[in-house]
């Protein structure tokens, strides 16, 4: 199945990711992918109910920052540029703690891990997360405990 235009190179790549979709849909992660442009492209049931939308056509196509706090959502262009311009998987190489907006604006504290995919010709990003509200909430138990307690 070769793409024979620019839109026929992202048709190419939904597909893709379409086909991979029901492997996805019942990951435990929640995972989010993103084109170049930094809108929403796939999006599993797992990432629906860890950032409380009901249906997917409610994020599709918009911009992925919708979803991140105020601070990461100002530094996430940067990265996406540097990332397409040097071939940097810079934020690949991690998994990091973040805040996230879910759908009612309340912040929670997500793990993710993002991938860099390169594929016919374009480069898009595929993020695995997990809330880590609870364990933060409990973390901070166990550290007043240990130390003020």
């Amino acid at each position: 199945m070769k793409p024979r235009s620019p839109n026929g190179i992202e048709s190419f790549v939904e597909a893709a990711i379409m086909s991979q979709s029901g492997f996805l849909d019942n990951a435990y992660d929640g995972v989010v992918c993103i084109d170049k442009s930094s809108r929403i492209t796939f999006l599993n049931d797992t990432f629906l109910k860890i950032f409380g939308y009901r249906a997917k056509e409610e994020l599709l196509g918009q911009p992925v920052e919708i979803l991140m706090g105020e601070f990461h959502a100002r530094l996430h262009s940067r990265f996406v540029e540097q990332s397409q311009a040097e071939g940097s998987d810079y934020v690949a190489k991690s998994l990091r703690r973040l805040k996230a907006k879910r759908a009612d604006g309340t912040l929670i504290t997500i793990e993710i891990h993002v991938s860099r995919l390169e594929m016919a010709g374009g480069v898009y990003f595929a993020a695995f997360l997990r809330d880590m509200t609870e364990i933060e909430r409990q973390e901070e138990e166990l550290h007043q405990a240990l130390y003020y307690d």
